[in-house]
């Protein structure tokens, strides 16, 4: 199983940015960081799991999701919900102005 990403000192809503403009750039391998080296569908899902984590952040910072929901709707399909807890958490703390932007 893929390790999921380290969300631990990131800004998640500035990812799926960051990840979609790296996408057109793959040569046909991917180096994640970590985990086994892949490819462009491997690109082009992070970016996306990257969105729908802001999106679902958005929606919980704006009262029309729960937490517990968001968690249960988590973009990482290949994890557990667990998994999302810290980038949901780190995303909502960069909602809040709670960290810094980059």
């Amino acid at each position: 199983m893929a390790r999921s990403p380290s969300f631990g000192d990131s800004y998640p809503l500035d990812w799926p940015a960051t990840a979609a403009a790296l996408v057109p750039l793959d040569d046909g391998i991917v180096e994640p960081g970590h985990g086994d080296h892949a490819g462009q569908a491997f690109a082009e899902a992070q970016a996306l799991s990257f969105a729908g984590l802001a999106i679902l952040a958005r929606r919980v910072a704006s009262g029309e999701l729960g937490f517990d929901e968001a968690i249960a709707a988590h973009p990482f399909a290949e994890h557990s919900p667990e998994h999302a807890r810290c980038p949901l958490k780190r995303a909502l703390a960069q909602l809040r102005g709670e960290i810094d932007d980059p």
